[in-house]
């Protein structure tokens, strides 16, 4: 069982008190009772989540989704998931799951099958991801829809790769994303890809600027073979030769069929749908 500061467990007896008498009101309590507790307590969701296995997704596109199987994947190992509410993906979201969960957090020793999948907004990655210390971070793709907070593309991913320095965990990345591709660049005996078969690309249109289309190295525009969408796709730069690495996993096919979507994957030559 862990034991906790004095410091430590008056934040969480104040956020418990706080998420009372917010659900007495009606109101929703899965941001504020955490927010409180990170003010008394800044080093919170270290102590709460030392020595457990977690894993972090962020990125653009595609957080919500990715956790969501993960979670699956684990559960069918046997795992018991504690996982914060799609949208609760700040700090202060992190620490009122963890709060609500300290319970099982204390009496579970790192030998149980017990994983935190986190769902982390780009903004606070380099934030969290040191306090959080994760076994795994997976990075989804980098969109401009993120420019109202972040400025540009650039900025973002700088900022997930501030986060990827405070910790030796692996790294899963989008092999289509040259931005998150770029991530790879110092990491690569920590790092997999996924991406899309050379089947599911499209011709790029002679001329076609690609979304972000320039080198993260040096500058110049990229060329495309064959793209997804957006800027995602078989990409190489002429200049330095960067270019879109050899995905680990490989995305073969898709069937939507009513609710269910059924995925072909293609690992080390082995498929399995």
């Amino acid at each position: 069982m862990r034991i906790y500061s004095a410091r430590t467990w008056l934040a969480i007896a104040a956020a418990q008190i706080l998420r009372f008498f917010l659900r007495l009101l009606g109101r929703g309590a899965t941001t504020l009772p955490g927010k409180v507790a990170l003010l008394m307590d800044r080093r919170l969701l270290a102590r709460l989540t030392a020595k457990q296995r977690v894993f972090l997704v962020t990125g653009t596109n595609g957080k919500t989704t990715t956790v969501r199987i993960l979670c699956t994947l684990l559960e069918a190992n046997g795992y018991e998931i504690i996982t914060n509410p799609s949208g609760a993906n700040l700090g202060s979201g992190l620490a009122t799951t963890l709060i609500n969960h300290r319970k099982l957090l204390r009496r579970r020793s790192p030998d149980d099958l017990l994983a935190l999948v986190f769902e982390i907004d780009e903004a606070y990655f380099a934030k969290l991801a040191p306090m959080l210390n994760p076994q795994i971070s997976v990075v989804t793709n980098l969109f401009r829809d993120q420019l109202d907070r972040f400025g540009d593309l650039q900025h973002t991913r700088d900022l997930i790769d501030k986060g990827l320095d405070s910790n030796q965990g692996k790294i899963i990345l989008c092999a289509d994303d040259y931005l998150c591709a770029s991530l790879a660049v110092g990491r690569e005996n920590r790092v997999l890809f996924f991406g899309i078969a050379d089947e599911g690309l499209q011709s790029a249109p002679e001329g076609d600027m690609r979304e972000a289309a320039l080198c993260t190295f040096c500058g110049e525009k990229y060329h495309y073979d064959g793209v997804v969408y957006g800027h995602l796709g078989r990409f190489s730069c002429p200049r330095c030769g960067f270019s879109r690495p050899r995905p680990d996993l490989l995305f073969t096919a898709a069937d939507l069929d009513g609710r269910t979507l059924g995925l072909e994957l293609s690992w080390q030559g082995e498929t399995a749908a």
